[in-house]
């Protein structure tokens, strides 16, 4: 069986209003981990390969892109141990925008090092009749051969969409899976990036070949966004056959901290007095990540608002930015 999750966004010291995000984290990876023993023992045989995909951004979106605690580290490294232990050490991510650093390791980079996950190129699973392939983040194009006998999967961190649907909830532009060669030939494309779960959406480009397109959803709700969602998906392919399952999460409102700064009108009030504003929120972000952040006594967001120099209003904003930043 092949197990397929979205973009995980684990704890790197990034609040974004969330009322313990860490916490929340930990919760999360442990209910992902009884979800994953549940599926085997009810769906799988005895002796039936048992594979786990994520969608990539293992780690959130501070600049240094690695997690703030040697502790928190410490739990995300047992976690990927068990992961690894029920899957027989087929456990695989492909590369997210956030997983990606032009000045050290990445979290997934380092979990890859030490060998407790793969980065996902292509393989092919006999067993599941199915041949996987991944599409790190900017690679929408790659090159890669179809099985003419497998089902063929893509796992992608893209924002790929059909060009006659249109996904209220992502605001960005589309690349449109009918204008991307040879991808627009499999069957299934499981997608991360796009944080928002769907439904699947299905097309036949080629005649008689549909296409299937899903977002799986990410799992920790990075931010408090207009369009919340309760729960994600689980991309699921067994025997050539493919389906998902359901994964309820947390209600919104034991997670998010409401009362925070999350309205277009309350960021407009706070502006309206500084013409700007604007630019001092932007140096004081640019200042901070200059810093090496493991010399901070205290999160970056908490530096932000003790940064001498600057108004209340221009270090809530910043802070705010801040937080929302992907």
């Amino acid at each position: 069986m092949q197990v397929f999750f979205g973009d995980l966004h684990l704890f790197d010291g990034k609040v974004a209003s969330h009322v313990n995000y860490e916490k929340e984290c930990l919760t999360i990876m442990d209910e992902m981990y009884t979800g994953c023993i549940e599926i085997k023992e009810k769906c799988c045989a005895k002796d039936e390969p048992f594979y786990v995909y994520f969608s990539g951004d293992l780690s959130g979106a501070l600049a240094a892109k690695r997690f703030m605690t040697l502790s928190f580290r410490s739990e995300v490294c047992k976690w990927l141990l068990r992961l690894n232990d029920i899957t027989d050490g087929n456990l695989y991510s492909i590369r997210g925008n956030h997983d990606y650093s032009a000045t050290d390791m990445t979290e997934l980079v380092f979990f890859e090092t030490l060998g407790l996950i793969k980065i996902l190129d292509q393989i092919d699973v006999p067993f599941d009749k199915v041949r996987i392939t991944g599409f790190d983040y900017g690679a929408y194009d790659r090159e890669f051969e179809l099985h003419d006998e497998y089902l063929n999967i893509a796992l992608t961190h893209n924002n790929f969409a059909f060009n006659d649907i249109n996904m209220g909830f992502y605001k960005g532009n589309y690349i449109y899976v009918e204008d991307i060669k040879p991808l627009n030939k499999v069957d299934v494309i499981f997608a991360g990036h796009i944080h928002n779960p769907t439904s699947f959406y299905v097309k036949e480009i080629y005649e008689g070949k549909p296409i299937k397109l899903m977002y799986l959803g990410s799992p920790t709700r990075p931010a408090n966004e207009a369009n919340m969602w309760d729960s994600v998906n689980i991309g699921i392919v067994q025997k050539g056959e493919v389906t998902a399952f359901t994964f309820e999460l947390m209600e919104k409102e034991s997670i998010f901290n409401l009362t925070a700064i999350d309205d277009d009108n309350e960021l407009k009030k706070l502006v309206a007095d500084r013409k700007d504003i604007e630019e001092s929120m932007k140096e004081i972000i640019n200042n901070l990540l200059d810093y090496n952040t493991n010399k901070f006594f205290g999160s970056l967001l908490d530096q932000i608002m003790l940064y001498p120099g600057y108004t209340e209003n221009v270090k809530l904003l910043a802070k705010k930015y801040y937080e929302t930043a992907l």
